[in-house]
Parts: structure tokens; sequence; C-alpha cells
């Protein structure tokens, strides 16, 4: 799997779940697809109405680009929301929201072994989930004189911009995205051939297949 700051990343597609008991207690690791901050809460919300009985409902969740919450829930520091954290590093996962529920069997497992536990529950559920890898895009808008049209879809066919709409009025807007990894020399060789007169607008980022 790729590495944080790749340009490459990697989300769930749907709900998956992995079980596995450890000297009595059961691990229960969930993984969902979270599209934002708010999507991510609701889900904990619901899961610690579920299982409202467990002993511990740990969790971390990470939001392209830069957001992300892990908690113990309880179990001693460190063992079980960094664990789950860390996890979704090893394999550049965002855009999701993962949970161990924990029922506690009686036997302490200590520190080392319980942390071990979070963190290959979360492997494993991972592992065995729905995954899709992701690629940074900017969304872009083209906006250029009828006369450059021709050397204008010649370039977008060369980087293979993924047009999304297309306006025509006074002059020709193009609206669609690109590897962010070929913007720049998009950009550049654009500059060079129509003169600086077309005029690139990038309105924000995205993750696409």
């Amino acid at each position: 799997m790729l590495q944080n700051g790749s340009e490459e990343i990697f989300v769930p597609v749907s709900y998956f779940e992995f079980k596995f008991k450890e000297k009595g207690s059961i691990f229960l690791a969930q993984i969902f697809p979270a599209a934002d901050e708010t999507e991510a809460a609701n889900t904990l919300l619901t899961i610690k109405k579920k299982y409202y009985d467990a002993t511990h409902n740990c969790y971390s969740y990470r939001i392209y680009p830069d957001i992300f919450k892990y908690s113990d829930d309880g179990e001693p520091n460190g063992t079980a929301g960094i664990r789950i954290f860390n996890a979704l590093k090893h394999y550049n996962l965002y855009n999701c929201i993962l949970i161990v529920t924990r029922y506690f069997g009686g036997t302490k497992l200590g520190v080392g072994p319980l942390g071990n536990a979070y963190y290959n529950s979360a492997i494993e559920v991972i592992k065995s989930a729905n995954i899709e890898q992701k690629h940074l895009h900017n969304l872009i808008k083209i906006e250029f004189d009828f006369s450059l049209s021709k050397t204008i879809y010649h370039l977008i066919e060369e980087f293979n911009l993924k047009i999304d709409k297309t306006t025509y009025s006074d002059i020709a807007i193009i609206q669609g995205n690109i590897l962010t990894s070929k913007y720049c020399l998009f950009l550049e060789k654009l500059i060079s051939l129509t003169s600086s007169t077309a005029k690139v607008i990038v309105v924000n980022e995205n993750l696409l297949s």
C-alpha cells in the first residue's frame, strides 16, 4: 500500500466487520465509509447505542486531507485509539471510521497484548474490506476564446482531463478534473500555446477513481 503523502490514497466503499476472541474478550472491528466528520460522528453514535452494553467502543477516523480523531474509550492510554489510527495510516485509508467494540471476558490482557489485539483487529477488518484506490485531482475551470478551441481540446485529450461541464457565451468555459500530478505541466503548456490568453482557475480538489 502507498504511504501518506502519496497522490494515491484508499477509501473503503462499504461496511465490513471482523470479530475474534482473545482470552475470553470479544473484539468486534467495524469499518464504515465517512465522507466527512459529521458522518463519522453519527456512525459512532449509532454504534455506541447499538452496543451500549459493551465494555469499550474504541475508534479512529480519518477524513481527507487532514482531519483525524481517535479515542481509547476508557482503555489504558495508548492501547486502543492510536493503534486503530496507526492501522488506518498503514494502509493510507481516508474518509472512514473504524470502531473496535470490546466485550471484556474477565481476564486482563496486559498493555502490550491489549494494544496488539486492537491493532490486529483493525488490520484484519481493513484487509477484508472492499477498498478502492483514489487519485487526487484538481477541478479546474478553463476560460478561452473560441479561436483557441482546437488547441484547448488537444490539450484536454493529451492530459486526459475529464470534462464535467462546458458553457458557451462570449467565451468558452470548460470545467473538469485533471490529475494533480499533471496539473502544473498542463498549465505550463496552456500558457505557452495560448500566449497566456486562456485563463485557468482551480475550483477545488477531488478524490476520484
